[in-house]
């Protein structure tokens, strides 16, 4: 057996502890969802967290990088944290969603259904999302990995 602080970490890690819960069918569905004064915590919480994170960012000198300490508190709100960002990738989002329903519009205009072209173009205009997740995973995990 080796204790936790000399086992070297693992990319992926699972508790040894599963809890489980049985939700019965005739429990009432609105009370296993967020209430919408929980969702406005979060809401709120998340703005704030953004716009400390986004000063303190704006505060350091131009030549500064930020240690991985701080990078991971900018995990999951980094659009946030870069003024601009969350506009851009808002607009690339709203770009993809009319581009993907439009050519839903097109096909239903036309009386066909072709899933293939539909996946084609919402790979296509979904391109940046992805290679901009695939690059925000792989830094997190080389910052993880040091």
């Amino acid at each position: 057996m080796s204790t936790m602080s000399t086992a070297r970490p693992r990319s992926v890690t699972f508790s040894p502890i599963c809890d489980v819960a049985y939700v019965a069918k005739e429990d009432n569905p609105s009370k296993k969802w967020y209430s919408s004064k929980d969702k406005k915590y979060f809401r709120r919480a998340l703005l704030r967290d953004g716009k400390q994170l986004s000063v303190m960012v704006e505060d350091l000198p131009a030549e500064a990088v930020l240690t991985p300490d701080q990078l991971l508190e900018c995990l999951g709100i980094e659009i946030f944290v870069t003024r601009g960002l969350a506009a851009h990738v808002m607009q690339m989002r709203h770009a993809h969603i009319a581009t993907v329903l439009s050519e839903h519009a097109r096909q239903e205009h036309q009386g066909v259904c072709n899933v293939k072209r539909l996946s084609s173009v919402s790979k296509v205009t979904s391109r940046f999302l992805k290679e901009r997740a695939k690059k925000l995973a792989t830094g997190y995990s080389k910052i993880l990995d040091e």
